[in-house]
């Protein structure tokens, strides 16, 4: 080897160092910002939070929903009087075991 193609795979071999070296800092500094990030926001309380707070709500529109369903039950069994009068036909009680 001539002593131009020693520097040449020389100068090539301190690019790549040098590349590698950029790689790890940009690397160091990305994972300090996250670490940092990361004690900010409190990502598994809120969630946890926002959890309780969708469930309640659900809780309260199922509340909602069953009480409405009871309510068109009702109404779905009437009958019409002899004067086109709508009457509410009451549920029909179970029947005793005697």
């Amino acid at each position: 080897m001539t002593t131009a193609d020693l520097y040449i795979l020389y100068g090539f071999q301190a690019f790549i160092c040098l590349l590698l070296v950029t790689v790890i800092v940009i690397l160091v500094r990305q994972s300090a910002a996250i670490g940092r990030l990361e004690g900010l926001i409190p990502w598994v309380e809120k969630l946890e939070q926002d959890m309780g707070n969708l469930r309640e709500q659900v809780a309260e529109l199922k509340g909602i929903l069953l009480g409405v369903n009871g309510r068109i039950d009702l109404l779905m069994r009437h009958r019409h009087d002899g004067a086109g009068r709508v009457v509410i036909v009451p549920e029909e009680a179970g029947v005793a075991a005697d």
